[in-house]
């Protein structure tokens, strides 16, 4: 890895966490850069699951590093993406500092990670959030992107936490981490766990910051795909208890008078 000469390289990376939020959004940035795998993390503390793909094929637990040249810009970028987080509190603070010392050690001097902020109800708008680990980081995001929040306090838990203070803290890199409001509930609503809307709100954060050219159209269709159809069936459900109560009343003996 030390050989790759990346310019100015920029880590991102997004592990499982509310709503999937940061995870969809550095898998949608590899996905429209076309970034290459370089290497696979493994860890004995990943849960004890084996993912089936979508071919059929077996794939083991890991974390997954891609690079992308990017020949627009001075930052090239290093994205880190996995399916699972590990399971114990000695299982995460080990694989935090090894993924955070591999990304200083490739040359990133500013490891952001993507997470996201519960919220009760899906939106098209969701607020960003950035904390970091220094005024200066921190001043370079707000200079840059108007509409971030800074968060002023609060914990975020997991890798999304870990690797940005631990590249910093031991290995001298700045640390960021971008919270999009996210429904933490949506897999209630329509069986699946993801809120595209805060995936979208953290990869525009991202192309404003860096001063990149990708279109987020896809998310945001989806985004206004699902919060049709939780409308939707929130309307259902109004109609039911409605005419529930309209049964209760029709059942409903007449009253008895006693003159």
């Amino acid at each position: 890895m030390d050989s790759l000469k990346l310019r100015n390289p920029v880590c991102i990376q997004g592990m499982p966490g509310i709503a999937l939020a940061g995870k969809t959004a550095v898998d949608f940035l590899i996905n429209k850069t076309r970034a290459t795998m370089i290497a696979e993390i493994y860890s004995a503390d990943f849960p004890p699951n084996v993912k089936v793909t979508e071919s059929g094929m077996l794939q083991v637990p890991a974390c997954k590093i891609y690079v992308w040249r990017n020949p627009k810009t001075e930052n090239d970028f290093i994205f880190l993406s996995g399916d699972w987080q590990p399971t114990s509190v000695i299982g995460m603070n080990m694989l935090s500092d090894f993924v955070a010392r591999t990304v200083v050690r490739m040359g990133a001097q500013i490891v952001i990670a993507l997470a996201a902020s519960p919220v009760e109800r899906p939106t098209l708008n969701p607020q960003v959030y950035v904390t970091g680990t220094s005024d200066q980081i921190i001043s370079f995001v707000t200079s840059k992107v108007s509409n971030v929040k800074v968060l002023r306090e609060g914990v975020i838990t997991g890798m999304n936490g870990l690797v940005p203070i631990i590249a910093s803290t031991l290995y001298g890199a700045d640390g960021l981490i971008f919270l999009g409001e996210a429904c933490h509930t949506i897999d209630r609503f329509i069986g699946l766990p993801k809120d595209p809307a805060a995936s979208k709100a953290l990869v525009d954060v991202i192309c404003k910051l860096f001063d990149l050219d990708i279109d987020t159209t896809p998310l945001h269709q989806e985004a206004e795909r699902i919060i049709k159809l939780i409308e939707a069936m929130e309307r259902r459900l109004m109609q039911m208890e409605r005419r529930l109560v309209r049964r209760r009343e029709e059942k409903r003996p007449p009253p008895e008078y006693i003159s």
